[in-house]
């Protein structure tokens, strides 16, 4: 898993979502909600792929800002950010 999340991100990719969904886990002695977000991503050539997984205690802004540096970071390019939805 850890390869597959610090690959490359290569060529352009002009659409990518990012959503979270909340799930329970059991931590010692007790169950917590954790954010859950996926980043996928449609490139250039019209291929559809997972750019990134990632768990945190919630869905706040400094998780979102981190998980877009991430990426950017693998070389994700090519695309303009738009808020679909609110929070």
């Amino acid at each position: 898993m850890k390869a597959f999340l610090a690959r490359p991100i290569e060529g352009d990719w002009p659409y990518v979502w990012i959503d979270a969904t909340y799930l329970k886990v059991r931590q010692p002695g007790r169950i917590v909600s954790v954010a859950v977000t996926i980043a996928v991503g449609v490139n250039s050539e019209g291929r559809r792929e997972v750019l990134s997984i990632a768990v945190g205690s919630s869905g706040a802004e400094v998780f979102w800002t981190d998980l877009l540096r991430s990426i950017a970071r693998r070389g994700l390019r090519g695309g303009e950010a738009r808020r679909l939805r609110p929070p």
